[in-house]
């Protein structure tokens, strides 16, 4: 699929397109896409290995004065500014397996603006963490409003007149995409191709656009195997796998942390305070069930795997 903008050379490529609300949740690019979304690194080591065939019959069709000047080409993924999406996962992945084969290509990843004073607020939260289950306009909106690029002025000087490969998981109404074809217009890139997982199609897409949603929510269902994937060692913390967690309401909140190794409780409590400074206060309750528990664990209180229960029920009351 190929379009014209300001006279960037735009093409989109997918996996899979998606045709239907009934999703076949037993293949593997089904099964499997929820983990990647949460930095599961097998995951994202199965579809970055699909995506990166994809992207050498792409680049094999392609003129060979542009495809073999791999100091013109640049690999990147949606912006974020703390913990990663899992598109960035991706493209890291795919960029060494590229490089693995020769193709010295650069990894350029934007960052995201985020300003110390802004106070955050359950509507705003609830908005950026259940983005998928939302309208077209409300997307656009949304996204409007928060990408707002840091050290755009480098940025542009990298980008200029590259050839540039975004890496991203699905295709929905085309609102990130719509928006990060505006900052390359700007940065006057050469010509873009857009390598998704899957692409919904158009009139699915419209008629129900929280099919994305569906799909990212069709496994971990339960609280135990989602705490479980917290203490695998093959997990790189996403943005979407902590604020999973920060949308649990109180008592389930207190079940998943009272699970988890003491290391990875401090690890997901350093990353939210620098995701969401701007939420201290929304989440003060829930932060210091954390501090409770860590407290408890120093003690040795709750060394007792079997009194898991006792202790969630003890630091719900804080």
């Amino acid at each position: 699929m190929m379009n014209q903008s300001a006279n960037i050379e735009n093409r989109l490529w997918f996996l899979e397109e998606i045709h239907s609300r009934d999703l076949p949740l037993t293949q593997d690019l089904y099964r499997l896409y929820p983990g990647m979304k949460f930095g599961l690194l097998e995951h994202i080591d199965f579809f970055s290995a699909r995506l990166t065939v994809k992207l050498l019959k792409i680049l094999n069709d392609r003129d060979a004065s542009i495809k073999n000047n791999w100091q013109n080409w640049i690999i990147t993924a949606p912006a974020f500014y703390h913990l990663p999406a899992a598109a960035n996962l991706l493209a890291k992945n795919i960029q060494y397996r590229l490089q693995q084969l020769g193709c010295d290509i650069r990894l350029i990843f934007p960052k995201l603006s985020q300003e110390s004073n802004l106070v955050g607020d359950n509507r705003a939260f609830v908005m950026s963490n259940d983005y998928s289950k939302h309208s077209r306009e409300l997307r656009y909106a949304h996204r409007l409003q928060n990408y707002q690029i840091h050290d755009e002025i480098n940025l542009q000087a990298q980008f200029h007149q590259q050839h540039v490969i975004v890496i991203n998981d699905i295709y929905v109404t085309g609102v990130q995409q719509m928006i990060m074809q505006q900052l390359f217009h700007r940065w006057q890139i050469a010509s873009c191709n857009w390598l998704y997982i899957f692409k919904v199609e158009e009139h699915l897409a419209q008629q129900y656009p929280e099919i994305e949603h569906q799909l990212n929510t069709s496994q971990y269902r339960d609280l135990a195997s989602y705490a479980a994937l917290f203490n695998q060692k093959e997990l790189h913390f996403t943005r979407r796998c902590i604020a999973h967690l920060l949308e649990k309401d109180l008592n389930d909140f207190n079940y998943v942390i009272t699970q988890l190794h003491p290391e990875i409780l401090e690890k997901i409590q350093n990353n939210i305070s620098k995701e969401w400074p701007e939420y201290r206060a929304l989440f003060a309750e829930k932060l210091a069930a954390m501090n409770a528990l860590k407290h408890d664990i120093n003690r040795g209180s709750c060394s007792d795997n079997n009194n898991d229960k006792d202790c969630a029920k003890k630091i719900s009351t804080v």
